[in-house]
């Protein structure tokens, strides 16, 4: 009986594993088990329609900022780094320091809460004007903004990337305009009004729920 090398063997698995895994069998896919932005895509889609209390974001006040995170902690996104889960300007400032923002403003502008300083600098090492955003990316908007500069140039909104079509970015977000439930809305991809995108990884694929199907999925990448 012909004897059978285990460690060639075992050597020749694994490669086809690690093929498999990086997506060189199937160059349109990710295929991994880490929590990415896909995660939080579906998670915000299961929610469309559900109150504050639904999502748990129960209180008073604005919830925008606690939604998107709570969104993304429940995908499995570490976000151990944010200081204020709540804040739409001191989340930018975290994730301007982490290094996964992508900044469509350089204006340099101080946080609500503790008045941290974000400099031009700082957004000038992060501008990604082209930057297209993929499913569980985090928009953020200045509501002020006023082409490239404005009165108060810090994020005031922020909500979840579901696709991108037709050179419009469409959105869920709780809190939108007060509305008391999460919502789907949709923006042009050029609208001074975004601040910037929040990066987490994921395909640039999104599937859609049976409501908006388009073919199953819509390509972020032309």
């Amino acid at each position: 009986m012909k004897k059978i090398n285990l460690k060639k063997v075992i050597a020749t698995v694994s490669t086809a594993t690690l093929m498999c895994t990086s997506g060189a069998f199937f160059p349109n896919a990710i295929l991994s088990n880490a929590a990415s932005g896909n995660d939080i895509c579906t998670l915000a889609q299961n929610d469309v329609g559900k109150d504050r209390s639904q999502v748990g974001c129960s209180g008073s006040g604005d919830w925008c900022a606690l939604y998107a995170t709570k969104t993304a902690k429940k995908a499995g996104i570490d976000l151990s780094y944010c200081r204020r889960p709540d804040s739409c300007s001191e989340l930018s400032y975290d994730f301007l320091k982490a290094g996964n923002y992508h900044s469509k403003k350089t204006q340099a502008y101080k946080t609500y809460q503790t008045a941290l300083n974000v400099s031009a600098n700082t957004l000038k090492n992060a501008y990604d004007p082209n930057y297209i955003p993929k499913p569980g990316d985090f928009i953020l908007y200045d509501w002020n903004a006023s082409e490239t500069y404005s009165s108060e140039p810090q994020p005031d909104h922020i909500g979840i990337v579901e696709y991108v079509s037709g050179g419009r970015v469409y959105t869920i977000e709780g809190n939108r305009g007060g509305c008391s439930t999460v919502t789907r809305r949709n923006i042009k991809l050029d609208d001074d009004l975004i601040h910037g995108y929040v990066s987490f990884g994921g395909s640039s694929y999104a599937t859609l729920p049976g409501d908006l199907d388009l073919n199953g999925q819509v390509d972020l990448t032309d």
